[in-house]
């Protein structure tokens, strides 16, 4: 999955994630939470995690899906906490 933050004159920062398959999904983030994402990366490949946030985006979520009300998620989604 490759990770882009680009910062849009009138959006501001935009996280884009494009998935091994080509797809893309985009959302915009509140400032200074590149290094938050950039951190939940590094875990993910470390720990070798397939069910994080960038896990769960490669396998055809959306970005959307994680801010869906929590009873509206799909299984995957809910914290096992």
């Amino acid at each position: 999955m490759k990770i882009s933050f680009t910062k849009h004159p009138k959006k501001g920062m935009i996280l884009t994630l494009t998935r091994t398959d080509g797809t893309q999904t985009w959302s915009p983030i509140r400032p200074g939470l590149e290094m938050h994402d950039l951190a939940h990366n590094a875990a993910e490949e470390i720990l070798g995690w397939q069910e994080g946030f960038f896990g769960l985006v490669n396998l055809g979520y959306t970005t959307e899906d994680f801010e869906l009300p929590r009873d509206q998620r799909p299984e995957p989604l809910l914290p096992k906490n």
